[in-house]
């Protein structure tokens, strides 16, 4: 085994603790190793760690990782020693969905994202005591200095980006982005409005700018998220407790083309669609009912007479091998400017990054993990082993 610390989860609900971990040595061939240098922290994360139950516990959450290659499985192709590289969901890469380009779908995703550990059920981490750790949480479990990952999960980024951007490439600016370039294909001169603007619905608005939208609107019970909104590309933004359908109708006077709804909500998702114009989409990609059931109303009369489309959207409909190099190159030239979301907390701090996240102080926070001591040595079976010490 091999030393590496991490923030670890003992009890659903409780802070996270920096403690060391072990890594077992020897890397399954389509396994990679990362040493993480930022994780950004996703809602999905919290939900994760306040639901969690005991046998899944103790964990390592994470899933927005951004690192380094520090060694690699033995069939391992996509990625080598010394890459930087972005983690982003896991997914089988043979099931129908996966060979259609829609791995978000992917009929393994329970097990490969979810399961706390390989499929057989196995897991490479443990605690200082040799008890096992929950790893693998949506393929990478990033809130480590450290990482097992899978090669699909891995998208090499190139120089030319920072760790604490790429990171949320991932999963939250991919969600958002990929919802309206991939899931919904905005089109030029079109409108749309975007309910909740937080990193998705930030990720969504900019994405839609870059769409050549015409109209933008964003919808936000914050007023400094509404001002950023504007700042970032909205042509208007509203307070969500107005009658935004109404409000909505006085910019287009038919309603928008296209909805984005980030929050889940029964409340939010009406107004979306009562925000509609004719043949409209709607896409939803909040959870705020976490992993549970989340029943919702919605008057299908209008839907049929209006001709509305209403789609859930998973990771924005991405291929991450794909879309993650476009929004780097998009973010680089300055059309993509999520830089402006992040706000950076050393990984001692992650609850306290947590808490400015819930109370709306920080868009996207972000750990950085560098100054994690490093593992004592590095044994792992692999065809190649890491030929530089850790930062």
């Amino acid at each position: 085994m091999t030393a590496s610390r991490a923030a670890l989860l003992r009890k659903p609900g409780s802070a996270f603790a920096i403690e060391q971990i072990q890594i077992a040595d020897d890397l399954r061939p389509d396994e990679v190793l990362v040493e993480i240098h930022a994780a950004g922290i996703c809602h999905t994360d919290v939900t994760t760690a306040t639901t969690a139950v005991e046998a899944q516990l103790p964990m390592v959450l994470g899933h927005e990782g951004a690192g380094v290659v520090a060694a690699v499985g033995s069939a391992v192709r996509r990625v080598g020693v010394g890459d930087r590289v972005a983690l982003s969901f896991a997914s089988c890469g043979s099931c129908r969905y996966c060979t259609s380009g829609e791995p978000s779908y992917c009929v393994k995703t329970a097990a490969l994202n979810l399961s706390g550990g390989r499929p057989d059920g196995s897991t490479p981490l443990a605690d200082a005591d040799g008890a096992a750790v929950g790893s693998f949480f949506f393929g990478q479990s990033s809130f480590s200095r450290h990482a097992v990952t899978y090669e699909r999960n891995c998208v090499p980024i190139g120089p030319s980006i920072d760790f604490s951007v790429a990171a949320a490439m991932g999963c939250g600016f991919q969600t958002g982005a990929g919802t309206v370039l991939r899931a919904l294909k905005v089109r030029p001169r079109s409108s749309v409005a975007v309910f909740g603007v937080g990193t998705v619905g930030l990720s969504a608005l900019m994405a839609a700018k870059i769409a050549g939208a015409e109209t933008i609107v964003a919808v936000d019970p914050m007023p400094a998220r509404r001002e950023l909104a504007l700042e970032l590309g909205a042509t208007h933004a509203f307070d969500s407790a107005a009658d935004v359908p109404t409000a909505i109708r006085e910019v287009v006077t038919d309603g928008v083309d296209y909805a984005v709804d980030c929050v889940g909500h029964q409340q939010v998702l009406a107004s979306a669609l009562a925000s509609l114009g004719v043949r409209g989409a709607c896409a939803t990609i909040g959870m705020s009912q976490g992993w549970g059931p989340n029943l919702v109303q919605i008057d299908l009369t209008d839907v049929l007479l209006r001709g509305l489309t209403v789609r859930g959207v998973l990771e924005g409909d991405s291929v991450p091998e794909d879309f993650i190099p476009e929004l780097i190159s998009y973010a680089v030239e300055g059309r993509f400017p999520v830089d402006r979301l992040v706000s950076e907390f050393p990984v001692d701090r992650i609850d306290e990054a947590i808490a400015a996240m819930k109370a709306g102080d920080v868009v996207k926070p972000v750990l950085t993990l560098s100054r994690l001591a490093p593992p004592s040595s590095r044994h792992f079976s692999t065809t190649e082993e890491a030929s530089h010490p850790c930062s």
